[in-house]
């Protein structure tokens, strides 16, 4: 996941940057830093905002919360 996609997904799940470094245990600053980085986020903040996203989805009954190359990754997955 790149910054934007980061990012994309984060105003998907309604978030501001506090909020979301609140949730991931981060200061809002390093959110920040995440946001402006060029490339590649690292992936432990891919997969926590990812994990953040799941359980919007299951709380809300709403998968378009879910990225969607992540509801790819799981749909390659259940057809093994």
């Amino acid at each position: 996941m790149n910054a934007v996609g980061f990012v994309r997904l984060r105003h998907r799940l309604n978030l501001t940057q506090e909020t979301l470094a609140e949730r991931m245990g981060l200061s809002a600053r390093a959110i920040q830093d995440i946001e402006r980085r060029d490339g590649n986020v690292r992936e432990v903040h891919a997969l926590a905002i990812s994990m953040l996203s799941i359980m919007r989805a299951i709380e809300e009954g709403d998968p378009t919360y879910v990225d969607d190359r992540l509801l790819w990754d799981i749909r390659v997955l259940v057809q093994r």
